[in-house]
């Protein structure tokens, strides 16, 4: 079966699609401008209020996505972030917003993004097949990759046509037409929230990974990856693009395309090959940072840090597909939007965890040296996880004997 051949897949589907080009435009703008008026520090701030709403409505969030109809909370969810970032425009007619309203606005359109993707990913396995969740998750992540590609490459071209500012007004346009996709789905999804304590809740997701030791190390993982990878990637690549090879925008738009490269790549093969040992193979696919990190480390020019990014892009898309596969096909519908909060909330505050931890080597050491130390913590990670995950699975054969 075609996942387009599904009515619904198709709305949830195209709802994304109108919107992934815009959220690339305004990620690029976000950074640049924060490095622009901040530098590297500004940077970290702006990011920092990217992970700080995920720690505070992150898992609420969740019990919210199973106690109501998923589709309203997308909707509602669309049209907060579009009025936050219309509001970012108004304020920032002069074209140069300050560190402060970039961070406020990034994090309202982070609370935004932790309502909607827990009940995004509990609502794909009820327009989904089971046996065709991992291809439907390649290709919403080879596609939103595909286009942030385009929209990064491009960047530089609308550049000269548009102000950077207004790269928020176009993102807000596609939050709009992604509510009225959504509007139109007929598909009622929910959970099994009710009147309970919402602590009892959220606990309830949390025991969906603790019953599930695998799993559960493979989020885990997850979270030491981003913690690691995005702590040094983050504040390193616009560093290394504007004081090493003394370059502007549209050369960090480049290596952004690096990384969206590497991302459907990946997506490209798991939308083929059907991985039976998902956590295992999410877990390994972390590598990819540590090789991202060693070719920034001795990069020359441009081309070499796209090929890093390239390898970031793979390894980050790898491990995230192969994860929330494995999550909608274990956990049940009734307590997957709490699963998916969880996982939001690790995938948003572990990139502030890394912003206010390991993103200090990058401050406060020479960066060849911070990226080297970021790489080898990278591989001593994942050796560890995939130790206790091999641990795990010989202990449970001879306890099952």
């Amino acid at each position: 079966m075609s996942l387009f051949q599904l009515r619904e897949f198709r709305l949830v589907y195209g709802a994304a699609v109108v919107s992934w080009a815009g959220d690339a435009l305004s990620f690029l703008a976000f950074m640049w401008l924060a490095f622009s008026v901040g530098g590297a520090t500004g940077v970290i701030a702006v990011r920092l209020a990217d992970s700080l709403p995920s720690i505070v409505v992150g898992l609420g969030a969740g019990v919210v996505a199973d106690r109501i109809d998923r589709k309203r909370l997308m909707v509602a969810s669309d049209m907060l972030r579009a009025a936050a970032l219309g509001l970012l425009v108004v304020v920032s007619l002069d074209g140069r917003p300050s560190v402060a309203a970039l961070a406020v606005t990034y994090a309202v359109v982070r609370v935004g993004d932790s309502f909607f993707e827990p009940a995004a990913g509990a609502i794909l396995p009820d327009v989904v097949p089971n046996t065709l969740i991992q291809r439907a998750n390649s290709l919403f992540h080879g596609t939103a990759e595909s286009l942030s590609a385009l929209a990064l490459g491009g960047a530089g071209l609308l550049l000269t046509v548009v102000p950077i500012v207004h790269f928020f007004s176009i993102d807000a346009a596609t939050f709009v037409a992604s509510a009225t996709l959504l509007a139109f789905l007929r598909t009622r999804s929910r959970g099994a929230g009710g009147d309970r304590n919402p602590l009892h809740e959220v606990a309830d997701g949390v025991r969906e990974f603790t019953r599930r030791p695998p799993l559960g190390m493979t989020m885990v993982m997850f979270g030491l990856g981003i913690t690691i990878g995005a702590g040094i990637f983050i504040p390193a690549a616009p560093t290394l693009v504007g004081e090493r090879l003394q370059a502007g925008p549209g050369s960090f738009g480049v290596v952004m395309l690096g990384f969206s490269l590497g991302a459907i790549a990946m997506a490209a093969v798991l939308g083929r090959i059907v991985v039976v040992r998902r956590e295992r193979w999410s877990i390994v696919s972390w590598i990819g940072y540590s090789i991202c990190f060693a070719l920034f480390a001795v990069a020359p020019n441009l081309g070499v840090m796209v090929l890093g990014s390239i390898a970031a892009g793979a390894a980050e898309a790898g491990a995230r597909i192969l994860l929330v596969s494995a999550m909608q096909d274990q956990i049940p519908s009734a307590t997957l939007g709490r699963a998916m909060s969880l996982y939001s909330t690790v995938h948003r505050s572990a990139h502030g965890l890394g912003l206010i931890t390991v993103a200090f080597l990058v401050t406060s050491l020479p960066l060849d040296e911070a990226l080297l130390i970021g790489a080898g913590l990278e591989l001593v990670s994942l050796s560890c996880c995939l130790l206790a995950l091999r641990s795990y699975r010989v202990g449970a054969v001879v306890h099952g004997g």
